[in-house]
């Protein structure tokens, strides 16, 4: 199967091309990551290989990404 032949099969399958797919789960590494990860922002973001990315797919920086998931745990109701 050559390149264009998976990436057309993956675009039929999924309605995403391969590399859509590999930045999406890269973008989700990085939540998780800003949320759980003592490493800095910026480490992460460099780590990732992406900044400017993340911010056009999320509407945010890794650094406003982390505050805010920070701040929803702060205030979701504990049962």
């Amino acid at each position: 199967m050559t390149s264009a032949q998976l990436a057309r099969t993956c675009r039929e399958a999924l309605g995403y091309s391969p590399t859509a797919v590999v930045n999406e789960h890269l973008i989700r590494e990085a939540q998780r990551d800003l949320v759980y990860s003592p490493l800095s922002a910026k480490q992460i973001a460099h780590q990732m290989g992406f900044s400017r990315y993340f911010r056009k797919q999320t509407g945010c920086t890794p650094g406003e990404f982390r505050e805010s998931a920070h701040r929803q745990m702060l205030d979701a109701p504990r049962g």
